[in-house]
């Protein structure tokens, strides 16, 4: 679903007075995006937005950034300057490029046994907890930190020091806990992630320093010694490196949340799985299909 604010009146439209950020709304979004969708193909929120959640609509929106641009959330929580806020498509492109061969089928292939290390560590602490029959939070002990520890391996960061950045990655995430529309001056969470903002851009730099004289084979190199780092301000190299941070990981965590929840609600299909690993790929997709980790897009 799509969410655009735009000047002027509701007029004959269809009206609702939906709060996204309700716990129940939290628990279970597909009820309440069915209201809307069989609302009308356009629907007044009263709290001061159009929706539409009929995919036709959300495409058109999104294919027309000239129109229905980031400005609001996004460029706040990001920075003006980092390419998922920048609707130009040569600028966004120039700074994405960057780094698309580090997502590639190879390039991602060869992560591989950082991964399955790093998986096997998380779910050793928890082993005995669940051979004693305790519960865990699955997501703190595997789901959460596994995709940070990748995204900063990627990032060429230390062993020692990928749990501050995990730490400042996890204080920009609950940035939004409080709800929509944010006290940008006095929400603890945004403060909070205001605060993690700081202090990684002070990592950052030093790490770009460093990565100047020393470069490697790692994505903060490639975004200073490329074309596009020569020409860019410190603060835009910051934004960007915060931004793959943040982006290369919470969507992530929550995939990994919703496909252990959702086959530990149904056995039958894990013991499937089990038993015939090629019916793996088609599971997790499905899941990302079925439980999509974002249900609305602001525009």
């Amino acid at each position: 679903m799509t969410a655009t604010t735009v000047d002027g009146r509701a007029g004959n439209h269809p009206r609702l007075d939906i709060d996204f950020n309700t716990p129940e709304m939290i628990a279970d979004p597909w009820a309440t995006l069915e209201k809307v969708r069989q609302a009308g193909t356009l629907v007044w929120n009263e709290r001061g937005y159009w929706m539409t959640a009929h995919d036709r609509v959300c495409r058109q929106i999104l294919n027309r950034p000239e129109l229905f641009g980031q400005d609001g959330v996004m460029v706040e929580f990001f920075g003006p300057d980092a390419f998922i806020s920048i609707d130009e498509k040569r600028a966004h492109n120039e700074l994405r490029d960057v780094w698309v061969g580090d997502f590639n089928r190879e390039a991602v292939a060869a992560l591989a046994k950082f991964v399955r290390r790093v998986a096997n560590e998380k779910l050793d602490e928890v082993e005995p907890a669940l051979k004693a029959g305790k519960k865990v939070d699955i997501m703190a002990a595997l789901c959460r930190p596994l995709p940070a520890y990748v995204i900063a391996h990627m990032m060429g960061v230390s062993d020692d020091n990928i749990p501050r950045v995990i730490h400042w990655s996890d204080r920009m995430s609950e940035a939004s806990t409080s709800g929509f529309p944010i006290d940008y001056d006095n929400d603890p969470y945004w403060l909070a992630s205001e605060q993690a903002k700081t202090e990684l851009a002070a990592f950052l730099v030093e790490q770009f320093a460093h990565r100047r004289r020393n470069p490697g084979d790692d994505i903060i190199s490639r975004l200073v010694n490329s074309e596009i780092g020569q020409r860019l301000t410190e603060n835009a190299m910051v934004v960007n490196v915060r931004q793959l941070l943040f982006a290369g990981n919470e969507t992530t965590a929550k995939w990994l949340g919703h496909i252990i929840h959702t086959l530990g609600q149904r056995p039958e299909d894990r013991r499937a799985i089990t038993a015939d690993r090629s019916l793996l790929p088609g599971a997790l997709e499905e899941v990302m299909r079925w439980q999509g980790v974002v249900q609305m897009a602001p525009r």
